[in-house]
């Protein structure tokens, strides 16, 4: 998207806000509360602009941003996970 949008002469700034929100669309989660639904998505649009700085820190190759969206995972995955199962007692 940012490659596409880099071609079609978008700044960088408006390059990195299309993949924060391309980044929550594509991990919308809809099975919340709508306050919980906005915080998670607002979360998400921000961890997506970072991972579009990171894109272009990177000098525009995915390797550090796969590493950094793993590191990501692996840090907040367990503790959601842990978080959906006490809210199913």
């Amino acid at each position: 998207v940012m490659t596409t949008l880099l071609r079609m002469g978008y700044s960088n700034v408006v390059q990195v806000l299309v993949c924060g929100v391309t980044f929550a669309l594509a991990h919308l989660y809809g099975f919340t509360s709508p306050a919980a639904f906005l915080i998670t998505q607002g979360n998400t649009f921000i961890l997506g602009v970072l991972l579009g700085i990171v894109y272009l820190i990177g000098k525009r190759s995915l390797t550090p941003v796969i590493v950094s969206h793993a590191l990501t995972d692996m840090i907040i995955e367990p503790a959601l996970l842990l978080s959906f199962f006490t809210v199913l007692k």
